[in-house]
């Protein structure tokens, strides 16, 4: 975060080099430690003085820090509260004052099944119809479209999947 914009003032960004995130120093700035280019890691180590009264770093890492807080009343409260909250349990099983009325019960045959059923029976078996009136309708249909699936021509048509299949192909050749 704040690194970043204090790379933003003093450098330019994604010069050509060796690493990823590569800065090459603005003119100004180029007296610090002799250096040209500075990555991220490097830069922690250089000396940094930021104009204007802002931030400046100094340095290398050189250990590791770990911070405990205080162990008040406070923070053990909360980590009481904290430790609470997640043994309980996700799902809860509840008593139930009277039994359940409202049953699911199976159903041999649903109602769509029932309507797909009826409307096939209407629909009845898909017969040849005279070869050239097959052929019209497939005419008109591609005058509407350019493409159609196999599946959509033999609704059209009316007609079993193998004829329509065999009067396209004639149609294409």
């Amino acid at each position: 975060g704040y690194l970043k914009e204090i790379l933003k003032e003093i450098g330019v960004q994604n010069v050509k080099g060796i690493h990823k995130n590569t800065w090459e120093l603005k003119p100004e700035y180029r007296h610090y430690q002799g250096e040209e280019r500075v990555t991220e890691r490097t830069f922690t180590s250089m000396l940094m003085q930021q104009l204007k009264d802002k931030l400046s770093l100094e340095g290398i890492v050189v250990q590791r820090a770990e911070c405990r807080p205080a162990a008040s009343e406070n923070y053990m409260r909360l980590k009481r509260l904290q430790i609470e909250e997640s043994s309980k349990p996700v799902r809860l099983s509840q008593q139930l004052d009277k039994v359940v009325t409202t049953n699911y019960k199976p159903v041999a045959n649903h109602q769509y099944n029932i309507e797909y059923e009826r409307k096939k029976k209407e629909d009845g078996k898909r017969a040849r119809a005279d070869k050239q009136h097959v052929l019209d309708m497939l005419f008109s249909a591609f005058e509407k479209h350019q493409y159609y699936n196999l599946k959509d021509l033999v609704d059209i048509t009316k007609q079993p999947v193998a004829d329509s299949c065999r009067m396209v192909a004639k149609m294409a050749s």
